[in-house]
């Protein structure tokens, strides 16, 4: 993230940092206050992580999920139809050519 701010800082651009009202955990600011132009408030509408989930920390690795509660993913049509292909390269046109 620093790499981020210094490149926008050479580049002339300006640096705004979107923020949540409240207390915030001093080790997990990751821009140093000097790069920062401005600072937007914002409310919790527009600080979703996801598109999908407002907020998840086990995506930010505050915690750790185990890995059965994790529901398993069917594959699709794609997936399958991929996976077939890439098994039927690895064994078949690509092994006859190695050997």
């Amino acid at each position: 993230m620093v790499d981020y701010a210094l490149t926008d800082k050479k580049s002339q651009f300006a640096l705004i940092a979107q923020v949540n009202r409240g207390t915030l955990n001093t080790r997990q600011v990751k821009i140093p206050g000097i790069f920062v132009d401005c600072i937007v408030v914002a409310g919790p509408e527009y600080l979703w992580q996801t598109n999908i989930e407002v907020y998840n920390p086990a995506y930010s690795s505050e915690i750790r999920i185990p890995m059965q509660s994790i529901a398993h993913m069917e594959m699709s049509y794609w997936q399958r139809s991929h996976t077939h292909q890439s098994d039927e390269l690895s064994g078949g046109i690509l092994a006859a050519r190695s050997s």
